[in-house]
């Protein structure tokens, strides 16, 4: 079927109705032959349930009757003094109360006692001559008093027999027992729990009969009173109640056991000695044995104790010799067991009237049918063709077609009301369509905050409309937007609005769940100046201001939206009813979410500038060698970036950023140095060759002083054992003078302002080769990472003679684990990796050609893009941000490749990095904040630059733009110092050929 209507085989609704109502009076005229039959049929079937029903809950409430008066005399008496007895004659003085509790409760058959030492009081009452042959009692014989007193291991039986005055008749010492209460569970459960309980139904072997026993413990848990009470009575409730004459009726339990049944079927077991409940499967009535055999094929509840239905309640019919029967099982919760009512009656007893009808009912339906079937034609084609024209319409509204409205009317109130709300619902989808695209095309907080307001009001139809936004502290209302039919007015006269005056109408309107209206002319709300300007704003002397609180996603207020009318509503009028306000109402929720999105991707916006702002902040003051550097290479960008959108021609004439790619370029200018927070600062900072943490020149300089003092004492021993004195003191100056000597070339040579000579460089490793005594131990009170270096080295035996200067074992510090840049890293760096991190040998920094910094350190120094690169790679940028990292990691490349840290060529980068690159570089030149140098003019800077730009450094088209537009003398105006500004001959800069 499904195939056949997917290749179009469709047709009209008449088609369908007029088929519908045929078919349908023609099923009629069949089923209306069996209706008074099955009418009849499920009346008496009902009638049969319904009686079933009554007979459970009749079964119910009478043992329930009975079993909480039994509760309630356990409740008592487990907590009377009858508990505490140790001794017989103290538990005959109680025995008035519990024959009385026996002749009131005609139900109870025994009351007892179970003690925590195992002894045990019971009171029976005899109910029939079975019972009173059982127990041999006397004819007078009305109680029957069992007492077991344990003495020692053993526990003595005691039968006693009263009259109906408690006289004793009779006495028996029935010797050694080996019944224990504390055994028994109904004794257990006592003790388990802490109020009255209710065993599960079992065999009372002295009474013949099953019943239920229940208990409660004592106040503290030591002794338990129960009460036996005889389910007998529900039998006598089935034989008062029968269905049929040939009804079987059985109450049976969850697990299979028959605890009652309208005829007499005793007890048995397979011991005759033990009696037992009667299983429901060992029932032997043809009609039993067949509902089982039936209920195990047909319902997936039997198991092998043959239960009824496992607590289902339901109506069935099955055969049993050739004859219906309905069986019909209703649950019967009871204390102490979950039990059902099963009732099998004869289907023939039941349906004997309904025969009868069924055949009366064939000729008159038949005629019924042949008259009907015009009629049902003539009214197929009056209902199809209002709903033919309103599904024309579904397909204009499907095709986004709301040019015209539905005019449409029908004497069905159903139709008619259709097309009605049709029409409502193809207006308001236009409305709503046409704000959506009118709010969806803002993205700013204010612009987008004007347009809500505008196209609230004309979707209204409202003289005027104001939003009014909580403040952030969540104390005030603001007004943010304001306007009338004229367009945009002034807010400025409108005060803002304290949560803290509750009376105020417009913050008891914000308060409120609901719409609310307030009017205001000459009499009220004259004196609130909110009031008074807005209906001096619509110009009459009479105004309605429709009041819509704004919430959020979480349903927190966030605003109020105030609509201005003329005069419309009534003070204080619940507005509910007018289609305009209810679908303004439904869009406040829309108008509220995208406010407070749009509120929120601003505040984030404003984080994200915050935090950006932070980094650069506290990079720039990490070092005084960056100065304000971070700060300052986002302007000259943008500036940059501002010229290249304006250039008319050239090759910047269609360069254009967007808003999206201003951000883009905002956020990477702004980040691209923010991987420096990982670079040390005794690397940045590195003012000479042996600076790490701090200058070891100090200890190269008290090794001289050791040397000259070694020397002196060489001098003064000669002396003392008769040497020339005068002579070894003119040759101690002397060797004092050279040692002062090469300390002045080791702290020359130290600050690194000049390039080591080769002949400069050999003098050093020759000075490095003096030695001096170290007595004491170099590894005492350092570091356990400096003990862990040295390991590799073997201690040697004091006094040592070292080198003056030397590159020892433990000046070398490794790359830990993972730390060190692979050639095939994810991000595409190709950088030259120093084998190790650190390289602190004293002759290898002093040997550095130019500058202080190593190859290692001057790694790390570079490995600050590295680390840009990954942060930036790291964060998680929407679509329109994904060029940040390449932006901000790309102003160290060069346009010939040999930048880094991934060699891209000027084609491989974005325009936006190599402005950023210029930027970048003009900026640390001119730079006046840095210790370390003296800040260049403007023509020394561009100089050198033009040179980079020469040697396919920067890129020649964005520096000519960087000249021409005069970019850079915007920039040293507003940044450098007046010294710094000297002439520019921007063609001299510009007149050598531009490489290619």
């Amino acid at each position: 079927m499904r195939k056949i209507i997917s290749k179009g085989l469709h047709y009209s609704i008449k088609v369908h109705l007029s088929t519908a109502f045929v078919l349908t009076l023609l099923a009629f005229g069949v089923v209306l032959g069996w209706f008074h039959y099955q009418k009849l049929t499920d009346l008496l079937v009902a009638s049969s349930e319904q009686l079933s029903d009554r007979i459970a809950d009749e079964v119910i409430s009478d043992f329930n009757i009975s079993h909480s008066a039994t509760a309630n005399i356990v409740e008592l008496l487990a907590l009377s003094p009858l508990m505490e007895t140790s001794s017989l004659s103290d538990r005959f003085s109680h025995l008035p109360s519990l024959a009385l509790a026996l002749d009131t409760h005609k139900d109870v058959v025994a009351l007892q006692v179970g003690y925590e030492s195992g002894e045990y009081f019971i009171v029976r009452k005899i109910n029939s001559e079975t019972m009173r042959q059982r127990f041999s009692a006397p004819k007078e014989a009305v109680y029957i008093v069992d007492n077991i007193e344990a003495l020692g291991e053993e526990r003595f039986l005691e039968r006693f027999f009263f009259d109906a005055q408690l006289l004793q008749l009779d006495y028996l010492s029935l010797g050694t027992t080996d019944y224990d209460p504390r055994v028994r569970p109904w004794f257990k459960m006592a003790m388990e729990n802490d109020s009255v309980s209710t065993s599960a139904p079992y065999f009372f072997y002295f009474i013949g009969e099953v019943g239920v026993t229940v208990v409660r413990a004592s106040e503290f848990k030591q002794h338990v009173f129960g009460a036996d009470i005889a389910v007998s009575a529900l039998s006598e409730s089935l034989k008062e109640n029968p269905i049929s004459p040939s009804s079987e009726m059985f109450i049976v339990t969850d697990d299979g056991g028959v605890v009652a049944s309208r005829r007499d079927y005793r007890p048995t077991s397979k011991d005759e000695s033990t009696p037992g409940i009667l299983a429901f499967k060992e029932v032997k009535q043809p009609v039993v044995q067949d509902y089982l055999a039936w209920k195990a094929a047909n319902l997936d509840v039997a198991n092998a104790d043959g239960e009824v239905a496992g607590g289902l309640d339901f109506s069935q019919v099955f055969t049993s010799q050739g004859e219906n029967w309905l069986a019909v099982v209703r649950p019967v919760s009871l204390p102490g067991m979950n039990a059902s009512l099963l009732v099998l009656t004869p289907e023939r007893e039941l349906l004997a009237e309904a025969y009868a009808i069924r055949n009366q009912s064939v000729m008159i339906t038949s005629l019924i049918v042949l008259l009907s079937i015009p009629l049902a034609l003539v009214i197929a084609h009056y209902i199809a063709e209002p709903l033919r024209m309103l599904a024309a319409e579904t397909q204009r509204i499907n095709r986004f077609d709301y040019s015209s409205g539905i005019e449409l009317k029908s004497m069905i109130r159903e139709i008619h009301e259709l097309a009605s709300g049709m029409d409502i619902m193809k207006k308001t989808i236009a409305r709503f369509t046409d704000l959506i695209r009118s709010v969806s095309a803002e993205k700013d907080f204010l612009p987008l905050l004007a347009r809500v307001t505008s196209e609230t009001m004309h979707v209204s139809q409202a003289d005027g409309a104001v939003i009014y936004l909580m403040n952030d502290e969540g104390t005030a209302l603001e007004p943010r937007s304001l306007q009338n039919k004229e367009g945009a007015c002034e807010i400025g006269q409108l005060p803002r609005l304290m949560l803290s005056l509750k009376k105020h109408p417009f913050v008891a309107g914000t308060n409120d769940d609901r719409v609310r209206v307030i009017k205001v002319n000459d009499e009220l709300h004259q004196d609130d100046p909110t009031c008074s300007y807005l209906r001096e704003l619509l110009n009459t002397t009479e105004a309605d201001i429709v009041l819509i609180p704004l919430k959020n996603r979480q349903k927190q207020k966030i605003g109020l939206l105030c609509l201005l009318f003329d005069t419309r509503f009534e003070e204080g009028q619940i507005i509910t009813e007018d289609a305009r306000i209810a679908f303004v109402n439904a869009l406040s929720g829309f108008s509220a979410i995208t406010i407070e999105s749009s509120y929120l991707l601003n505040a984030q916006k404003a984080l994200l500038e915050s935090f950006m702002k932070l980094i650069a902040g506290a990079i720039d003051e990490k070092s005084p060698y960056t100065g304000g550097h971070c700060q300052r290479v986002p302007e000259l960008t943008k500036m940059l970036a501002r010229a290249a959108c304006t250039a008319s021609e050239g090759p910047f004439a269609r360069f254009n950023l967007n808003a999206e790619q201003w951000e883009e370029l905002h956020i990477a200018a702004w980040m691209h140095d923010c991987g420096k927070v990982t670079t040390p600062e005794y690397v940045v900072d590195k003012a000479t060759k042996l600076e790490t943490i701090y200058d070891r020149i100090h200890e190269v300089r008290m090794r001289f002083e050791v040397i000259k003092q070694m020397e002196a004492v060489k001098t003064w021993k000669h002396i003392a054992e008769g040497g020339d004195k005068d002579a070894a003191l003119q040759s101690l100056q002397r060797v004092w003078k050279s040692i002062d000597d090469d300390w002045k070339f080791i702290a020359e040579c130290n600050k690194g302002s000049e390039g080591l000579s080769e002949q400069n460089a050999e003098r050093l490793r020759k000075i490095a080769e003096r030695t001096w005594t170290r007595t004491l131990d170099d590894r005492l009170g350092i570091s356990w990472e400096e003990v862990k270096r040295r390991q590799g080295t073997p201690e040697e035996s004091l006094p040592v003679e070292e080198k003056l200067l030397d590159n020892k074992l433990h000046h070398v510090i490794p790359w830990r684990r993972g730390e060190r840049l692979s050639e095939d890293n994810p991000w595409g760096f190709k950088m030259e990796v120093p084998d190790v991190k650190y390289d602190r040998g004293e002759l290898h920094n002093l040997l550095i050609q130019r500058g202080t910094l190593t190859d290692e350190e001057r790694f790390i120094i570079n490995n600050h893009i590295v680390q840009t690169i990954i942060m930036l790679k790291s964060l998680p940028f929407p679509r329109h941000l994904q060029q940040v990292p390449e932006i901000a990691g790309g102003h160290h490349e060069k346009m010939d490749g040999s930048g880094y840290p991934r060699r891209l060529s000027k084609d491989e980068m974005p325009v936006t990095a190599r402005m950023m690159a210029i930027a970048d570089i003009f900026e640390a030149l001119t730079a006046s904040d840095r210790p370390y140098k003296e800040p260049k003019s403007l023509s020394e800077s561009l100089n050198i630059m033009s040179r980079m730009r020469q040697g396919q450094h920067i890129d020649p088209e964005v520096f000519e733009l960087f000249l021409r537009s005069g970019v850079y003398l915007e920039y040293a105006r507003r940044f450098l110092n007046p010294d710094q500004i000297d002439a520019v001959d921007i063609d001299a800069l510009l007149e050598s050929e531009t490489p290619a």
